[in-house]
């Protein structure tokens, strides 16, 4: 349990650090928005989550129109799941991932999916992977499994795949009855085969 959390950990700190340059990257809109968004971003790069979540919530709000909404709703559920607070993470991954998800044809036909969510690539990645991680960490081990498949499916060479692929192991091991596919298993295993979790 203690491995695993460290583990939640790294990963966390890993996201945290390759998304603070997106953080800062967006042009205000307003300068009471600007304002807003960047103390917020300031929070988020302090670790202080609670403030931070906070922060985006409060953005949200006042903001609502601003170009930065996605992101900010993105950082929210960061933000969350650094909290602890699974179960309302899982309600902002998803509100985010139903607002721009992919049909399911093109995700199932592995096609080139293009930018959705009003988020970049990269952080369509995370946005997924974050999906399937807060729905594990909430217990509902279902559709963790299906966020998690998909993460994948679609960038089975993202350092994250191999994260995705030991949860979805863990939650195979623990119910005997859900199986990894080997098309969503065998890009991931191929490209991290020694591993880069292991001590």
């Amino acid at each position: 349990m203690r491995a695993r959390r460290l583990s939640i950990l790294f990963v966390v700190a890993l996201i945290a650090s390759a998304v603070m340059p997106t953080l800062r990257a967006d042009r205000p809109t307003s300068d009471s928005a600007n304002s807003d968004f960047t103390a917020a971003a300031q929070a988020y790069a302090d670790a202080d989550w609670h403030e931070a979540g906070e922060r985006f919530r409060a953005f949200l709000t006042t903001h609502p129109d601003d170009e930065r909404t996605t992101r900010a709703r993105f950082y929210l559920g960061e933000s969350l799941v650094q909290c602890g607070q699974f179960d309302e993470a899982v309600r902002t991954f998803e509100d985010l991932y139903q607002r721009g998800a992919p049909s399911e044809q093109a995700v199932l036909s592995e096609q080139d999916v293009p930018p959705a969510w009003g988020l970049d690539a990269e952080l369509q990645a995370k946005m997924t992977y974050r999906l399937g991680e807060a729905y594990y960490l909430a217990g509902r081990t279902v559709e963790a499994a299906s966020h998690l498949e998909e993460f994948c499916r679609r960038w089975p060479d993202d350092t994250m795949a191999e994260y995705a692929l030991l949860y979805l192991g863990e939650m195979g091991a623990g119910r005997r009855r859900r199986r990894v596919g080997p098309a969503v298993a065998r890009p991931a295993v191929a490209t991290f085969s020694r591993g880069t979790t292991a001590v």
